[in-house]
């Protein structure tokens, strides 16, 4: 649609004048459409007569105002073409974008493996959990008495005593006898 206007018109630059216009009007269009994106989300959570609501629709009438005095500098031969020009502007900015979104969404779905869902949200719980002192501590006396106990066998096999008490007299005193045997 630019090249035809600029082939019908016989114009294929815009001058200086056009150019800082097409710049501006461009910033004016971008701010513009940030307020309404904001309104719009605005809008949700509050209701018309809300400040920051009012606050920004008047931020929207303002920018809007400047953006049409703005445009009232510039001659009415160039008017059409800087507007075809921003509309081009926009178009292929809006185009990169998309462009950009679109590689960005294939990454991101050739990274994602799997089918895995979501299946409840995570609670938190009601009330602190706390040590449970009881369940401890009689863990810690049926642990310990299984632990007195196997230790009792195990020494009781390991280092096993004289029984006999005769046999004890008998070591003793086979001891006693051959000692004084080795004094005479």
């Amino acid at each position: 649609m630019l090249t035809e206007y600029q082939s019908k018109s016989g114009s294929i630059n815009a001058s200086d004048e056009a150019k800082v216009h097409l710049e501006g009007s461009i910033t004016y269009e971008a701010q513009i459409s940030s307020l309404k994106l904001q309104i719009a989300t605005l809008n949700q959570r509050f209701e018309a007569n809300h400040p920051a609501l009012t606050t920004a629709q008047q931020q929207l009438s303002q920018l809007e105002g400047e953006r049409a005095r703005f445009s009232e500098h510039l001659p009415a031969s160039e008017v059409k073409a800087v507007s075809l020009q921003r509309d081009a502007k926009v178009a292929e900015d809006i185009y990169v974008l998309l462009l950009n979104r679109v590689q960005e969404l294939s990454v991101q779905k050739a990274g994602t493996g799997g089918n895995v869902h979501i299946v409840d949200a995570a609670l938190r719980p009601s009330a602190p959990i706390k040590p449970k002192k009881f369940l401890i501590m009689s863990a810690a006396m049926i642990l310990g008495l299984i632990l007195g106990t196997g230790l009792v066998f195990l020494r009781h096999a390991m280092f096993k005593g004289i029984v006999d008490p005769d046999k004890v007299q008998r070591l003793a005193g086979e001891a006693g006898c051959g000692s004084e045997a080795h004094g005479a």
